[in-house]
C-alpha cells in the first residue's frame, strides 16, 4: 500500500531515508565479509596442503636414502635382519608415496605413478638382481624423487602467485564495490534530500514573494507535495498571502482616496491663507499675522506630504515604464525651476552639467528622481552651500549624480534611508518636516527603470547619490 508523502512526518521521512541509504552499505559489508572469509579459507587450505606435501616429500627424500642403504647392505651381507629392514623401508616408502600422491596436484601424478612403479620393481627384485641393475633402479628412484621435489616447489610458487593474484582481484572487486555502493548511496541521498529540499525551496520562494510589493496569488494547495509539517507551513503561507493581498489592496485604496481627498480642502486652506496674508478681507494685527504665518507653514508641510504620498501611490501601481526620447537638459531645468525659490531662499548655488542632448527614458520617472534628489539637497544642504547635478552616459548606462554640501550621513544609515518612512539623524534646514519618502521614491523609480542607486564620494561635496540607468 502506497502512503502519500504528505502524510509522513518530517522526522519519520528523515529516519526512513537514513535507513534506506544504509541498505547498500549493509549489503556491501556483508559481501565484503564473505569475500574476505573465502580468501582467508583459500589461503589456509593452500598453506595446510603445502606444509603436508612438503613434509611428506622431505620424509620420502630421507627415506629413499634408507631404502638405498638397506638394499645395498642386503646384497652384500644377505642376512635376514637386513632383508627385514629393507622390506620395512620399502613398504614405508610405498605408504608415504601413496599418501603424497593423494595430496599432490595433478601436475605431479605422472611422476608419482612412475615412482610407484619403480619402488614396486625394486621391492620385487632387489634381493635377486645384479648390482648394476640395482644401481640403475636406485638411480631412477633418486631422479624421480628429485623431479618430484622440484615440481612440488614449482607448484607451490605458482600456487602462491595465484593466491596473491586472487587476493588482489578480490581487493579490486571490493574497491569497485565500495565505489558502486558509495555512488548508489549518494544517489539515494540525493533522491531523498530532494523530497525535502524541493518543498523547502518552494516555501522559500513563497516567502520571498510575500516580501515583494506584488506577489502572485497562491496556487492550489493540493498540488504541493512534501512532508506533513511542510504541508502545514505551505497552507499557512497561502493564507498569509491572501491576507497580505487584501491588506495591500486596502492600503493602496486608502492612499489613493486619502491623498486625493486631502487636496481639495488643502487647496481651500491655502487660498484662505493667501487672502488673509494679503489682507484682502481687512487689516491684521501683528499677532494675527504671526498666526497666519504658522498656518501657512503647516499647510505647506501638509501639501508636501500629500504630494509625496501621491507619488508613492503612483509608483506602487506603475509597472511598465513608457520609454521615449526627451530633451535631457530640459528635464533637469524644469526640476530646478520648481525648487528655484527654495534654493534662492537658502542662498544655495546650483550647478548643472549635462553632457547629453537627448535621453531615452520614462520622463515621469526621471523627473520624479531629479525632483526628489533636488528636494533632498536643498532641505539637508548647508545654507550658502552648493548643489551639483551631472547627467552623462558611459558605454552601458546613463549616469545621474546629485551632490550637495552639508552634513555627512553616517555610513551605517545610508542604506536605511532608502526605505519608506525612514529618516537619518541629519537635521533638515528648511521649514518642512521630512516624511522619509523622498529617497524611497527615488529608489523605486530607479528600480522600475532597472537601474541602481549607490552612494559615492565627490571632491568638495559631502553627500552624493549616483543613479545608474541602463541604456534601452
Amino acid at each position: 500500500m502506497r502512503i502519500p508523502i504528505r502524510l509522513i512526518p518530517l522526522k519519520h521521512l528523515l529516519l526512513v531515508g537514513f535507513l534506506i541509504s544504509l541498505i547498500p552499505l549493509g549489503l556491501f559489508v556483508w559481501q565484503s565479509t564473505v569475500s574476505q572469509k573465502n580468501v582467508s579459507l583459500s589461503w589456509q587450505k593452500f598453506t595446510d596442503d603445502s606444509i603436508n606435501a612438503v613434509r611428506i616429500a622431505v620424509e620420502l627424500d630421507s627415506l629413499l636414502v634408507e631404502v638405498e642403504r638397506s638394499t645395498k647392505q642386503h646384497m652384500i651381507l644377505q642376512t635376514e635382519s637386513i632383508e627385514t629392514l629393507a622390506n620395512h623401508n620399502i613398504n614405508h616408502y610405498k605408504k608415504l608415496l601413496t599418501e603424497f600422491t593423494k595430496l599432490s596436484p595433478a601436475s605431479l601424478t605422472d611422476l608419482c605413478l612412475a615412482q610407484q612403479n619403480n619402488i614396486k620393481q625394486l621391492a620385487g627384485s632387489y634381493s635377486t638382481i645384479e648390482l648394476h641393475k640395482l644401481n640403475g633402479l636406485l638411480k631412477n628412484l633418486r631422479a624421480n624423487q628429485s623431479a618430484i621435489m622440484a615440481s612440488l616447489w614449482d607448484y607451490i610458487d605458482a600456487s602462491k602467485a595465484e593466491q596473491i593474484a586472487l587476493g588482489q582481484k578480490k581487493q579490486k572487486q571490493v574497491t569497485l564495490g565500495l565505489l558502486g555502493v558509495s555512488f548508489l548511496t549518494f544517489l539515494l541521498l540525493i533522491v531523498l534530500s530532494l523530497k525535502v529540499v524541493t518543498p523547502v525551496n518552494i516555501l522559500k520562494k513563497k516567502i520571498s514573494q510575500l516580501g515583494k510589493e506584488k506577489h502572485n496569488l497562491p496556487s492550489n494547495p493540493s498540488t504541493f507535495k512534501g512532508p506533513k509539517e511542510l504541508l502545514e507551513i505551505n497552507t499557512q503561507l497561502d493564507r498569509l498571502a491572501q491576507r497580505l493581498s487584501k491588506l495591500e489592496m486596502l492600503r493602496q485604496s486608502f492612499l489613493r482616496h486619502a491623498s486625493h481627498e486631502f487636496k481639495t480642502p488643502l487647496a481651500s486652506i491655502m487660498e484662505s491663507c493667501a487672502i488673509l496674508k494679503d489682507q484682502i478681507s481687512g487689516p491684521l494685527t501683528p499677532t494675527q499675522k504671526e498666526v497666519v504665518g504658522i498656518l501657512e507653514d503647516c499647510t505647506q508641510r501638509l501639501k508636501h506630504l500629500t504630494e509625496q504620498l501621491l507619488d508613492y501611490n503612483y509608483l506602487l501601481q506603475h509597472s511598465n515604464p513608457n520609454i521615449a526620447t526627451y530633451d535631457a537638459l530640459n528635464i533637469i531645468e524644469q526640476s530646478r525651476k520648481r525648487y528655484e525659490q527654495f534654493f534662492l531662499k537658502r542662498k544655495q548655488q546650483v550647478t548643472i552639467e549635462c553632457q547629453l542632448t537627448e535621453i531615452n527614458t520614462d520622463c515621469k520617472l526621471l523627473t520624479r528622481i531629479i525632483d526628489n534628489l533636488l528636494s533632498n539637497a536643498q532641505a539637508y544642504g548647508f545654507e550658502n552651500g552648493s548643489v551639483f547635478v551631472k547627467l552623462y552616459a558611459d558605454a552601458n548606462a546613463y549616469i545621474v549624480m546629485v551632490a550637495n554640501t552639508g552634513p555627512r550621513v553616517p555610513d551605517d544609515q545610508k542604506e536605511a534611508i532608502l526605505e519608506p518612512f525612514v529618516r537619518s539623524d541629519v537635521v533638515r534646514h528648511d521649514s518642512l518636516l521630512g516624511t522619509g519618502l523622498g529617497l524611497s521614491i527615488v529608489r523605486d523609480c530607479v528600480h522600475l527603470l532597472n537601474g541602481s542607486v549607490t552612494f559615492v564620494n565627490v571632491p568638495d561635496f559631502d553627500f552624493t547619490i549616483k543613479i545608474t540607468l541602463p541604456l534601452p
